[in-house]
């Protein structure tokens, strides 16, 4: 009878706390999510979904059993959320560069290609490759995934990266603080050169061409830049 008492005294015990915890994590979700509503941040509405769908699952969800496997999860989501508040403030200014969309924050610039142009995995050109290097450079890498390709040349101390994608499909950051944005117009075709304040690291080469972004990154001129652009040829 003793151990009968216990055993209804821990069951109404671990119902009580469920509940409480349930509670909580409610309340917890929903002033959370209330910050998000008041907070100065850009998302793309693809993560915005993502970001929602993970609160309403969290939210909602009234299996017991599954209170103590969502309980590190909100922990997990409170700091993303919070880190993503933190990063993703609204930039100072947004430039349109011909099909590059800038956006300038506080220490990096965050770069997007926006083109009209229908490339997709199914029609992607793994063979574009330039046709002028500068002299001593050899192509010696090649990396292809989904929609992208990564093509290294190299001369004994140096090396040139050409990186290039479906332009609707990429974005990505570049540190404003060690280094200055040029914007270059030849023959009517627009460029960004982030060019590195420290000549031992390399500078970046942005542009947009037939639905496709590219990147160069290396330690050369901006002559060559422009000249290694100017010489990939899409078919």
């Amino acid at each position: 009878m003793l151990n009968d008492n216990i055993r209804l005294k821990n069951q109404i015990f671990n119902l009580i706390l469920t509940e409480a915890l349930k509670e909580d994590c409610t309340c917890e979700l929903t002033a959370l999510e209330e910050e998000i509503k008041k907070a100065e941040y850009t998302f793309s509405q693809k993560t915005e979904k993502f970001i929602s769908a993970i609160i309403k699952r969290l939210k909602y969800s009234d299996s017991r059993s599954k209170i103590k496997k969502l309980l590190p999860k909100i922990g997990m989501v409170a700091a993303s959320l919070i880190f993503c508040i933190a990063v993703f403030t609204n930039p100072k200014v947004n430039a349109f560069i011909n099909d590059i969309i800038v956006k300038i924050f506080p220490n990096y610039n965050q770069y997007e290609f926006n083109s009209n142009n229908e490339i997709t995995i199914d029609n992607f050109n793994y063979d574009i490759k330039p046709h002028y290097i500068p002299d001593g450079f050899r192509l010696t890498q090649c990396f292809y995934g989904l929609g992208t390709a990564e093509l290294i040349y190299e001369s004994e101390e140096e090396s040139i990266i050409i990186m290039y994608g479906i332009a609707d499909s990429i974005e990505f950051s570049i540190d404003n603080e060690h280094s200055e944005q040029i914007d270059i117009t030849d023959n009517s075709k627009q460029f960004v050169l982030h060019k590195s304040e420290d000549i031992s690291r390399p500078s970046n080469f942005i542009w947009t061409d037939s639905g496709y972004g590219f990147v160069i990154t290396a330690q050369i001129s901006e002559d060559e830049f422009v000249n290694i652009a100017k010489n990939i040829i899409i078919e």
